[in-house]
């Protein structure tokens, strides 16, 4: 679980910003948080608000960038221009990520410190947070020639001694130490599987979703550690009843291996390719359709593609659709579902982007809602930036698990909770919100301060 996140010199955060899902003093309403080892609670659910540009977007972004770089490396980024830069001297500054997180009953704390415009690693560090002390895994610092010195290191014996000095020498100045240990099969009681079950979290066990993302339904399907496909595909067909999409059933129709794939164009080829070399199942729109490829054991390209049947009000007669006939709406929820599925079946955390774009109120609500009652058993956590302020709601979310992002007159956005308000129970907090009493609302001009009409005069 993510405990906290901390941030500073990137995008529009210049100086140090936390992000916290540790649990207020507040008990209402009912829903109790999670007990950790060290004796504090943490969150399953955040809610994040602001302005246009206030910066909750960015706040994804930085988590994301953090999370790129450790599992992906910092060739797969662009950083060159991502500090702070409405500060000129910003750019000789490092920019800081931190997570604390709980993996198999222990807390840890990783961060690092990196020099954006040249990609290198300044500091790098890894804590066990115990109640009331924290002991150092390893220290790291990086010098300008790039030799990396520890002023704190394990004290192993033995085999796993000697491969971690080699390996803290050979780490080079743009590469993470995590990165680079964490990525490689280790056995189960070795020193180094610790950092293997930290990697995997940030590889695995957190997840960010943009706008623009899009889970491929074959590949969702077929999940064999989530359930069966046969479930997968029940809980996607009654979710979307349950959404009220006008669709009474989804069919995934499979092609005849290479079909489509010959069809598409050099540079659409390319992308399936290079998507399917690392390990992913690419998706692309041709016509009406939404394609899923895959690859079968002879190496020949496969294609899938969705069907879903909508029945007519009042009738018993019923149509097929194409993926590319639905409404954005529906579009997304295609991608929400198994994002569902997954938070009820698993640990993980998952951070979504303005997840209101193109959901009705009524279906956010919902999402929410379904989100608090069937992921009950598990550790997993939904963080999302959001406008939709029919969420705010005392008897929906506490007040510990709404946050807003405000900019401030030198442009710096600024994270802080509704906990630090304190509103009564019973206060409505969406009317208190839309009058400003908690900032992170847009300032608008009174119109008729605008001069429209000698504007138009002039013009």
């Amino acid at each position: 679980m993510l405990i906290t996140f901390r941030v500073a010199n990137f995008l529009s955060f210049n100086e140090e910003e936390e992000f916290s899902m540790l649990a207020g003093k507040q008990r209402k309403p009912v829903r109790p948080a999670v007990p950790l080892a060290t004796g504090v609670e943490a969150l399953k659910l955040a809610v994040i608000y602001g302005a246009n540009a206030s910066g909750k977007s960015n706040l994804v972004r930085s988590i994301d960038f953090a999370l790129s770089i450790i599992t992906r490396g910092f060739k797969q980024v662009t950083s060159y221009e991502d500090h702070f830069r409405l500060l000129e001297a910003n750019r000789e500054k490092t920019t800081k990520f931190e997570f604390e997180f709980e993996i198999k009953d222990k807390i840890y704390a990783y961060g690092m410190t990196i020099q954006l415009d040249k990609k290198l690693i300044k500091e790098e560090w890894l804590f066990e947070l115990k109640k009331t002390t924290e002991k150092a895994i390893f220290e790291r610092e990086v010098d300008n020639n790039g030799r990396s010195f520890f002023s704190s290191k394990p004290d192993l014996k033995g085999e796993d001694g000697t491969r971690f000095s080699i390996y803290a020498q050979d780490v080079q100045k743009n590469e993470l130490l995590l990165s680079l240990l964490g990525s490689k099969s280790w056995n189960e009681g070795s020193f180094f599987s610790i950092l293997s079950n930290i990697y995997e979290w940030f590889n695995v066990k957190l997840k960010v979703i943009y706008t623009d993302t899009q889970i491929a339904i074959s590949s969702f399907l077929a999940t064999s550690h989530l359930s069966t496909e046969a479930d997968n595909l029940a809980f996607l067909k009654l979710m979307l009843k349950q959404f009220d999409t006008g669709i009474i059933d989804v069919e995934q129709i499979d092609e005849v291996a290479g079909e489509t794939f010959d069809q598409l164009t050099d540079s659409q080829k390319t992308i399936v390719l290079s998507k399917l070399n690392s390990g992913l199942l690419p998706t692309i729109t041709s016509g009406r359709r939404h394609y899923t490829f895959g690859q079968q054991s002879t190496g020949k390209i496969k294609s899938s593609y969705l069907k879903t049947r909508h029945k007519a009000n009042g009738t018993d007669s019923s149509s097929d659709f194409d993926f590319e006939d639905e409404s954005d709406g529906t579009k997304r929820l295609f991608t929400f579902i198994p994002i569902l599925r997954l938070l009820s079946l698993m640990d993980v955390t998952v951070v979504i982007d303005e997840i209101d774009r193109s959901l009705h109120p009524g279906l956010l609500h919902k999402f929410i809602s379904f989100f608090q009652s069937n992921a009950q058993n598990t550790k997993s956590q939904l963080i999302v930036t959001t406008h939709e302020s029919s969420l705010l709601d005392l008897s929906l979310l506490r007040r510990d698990e709404v946050w807003f992002v405000e900019k401030n007159d030198h442009g710096e956005s600024h994270i802080y909770s509704l906990e630090d308000f304190q509103p009564r129970f019973d206060k409505k907090i969406r009317k208190a919100y839309l009058l400003g009493r908690f900032g992170a609302i847009p300032f608008i001009s009174d119109v008729e301060q605008l001069n429209w009409e000698i504007a138009n005069a002039e013009g």
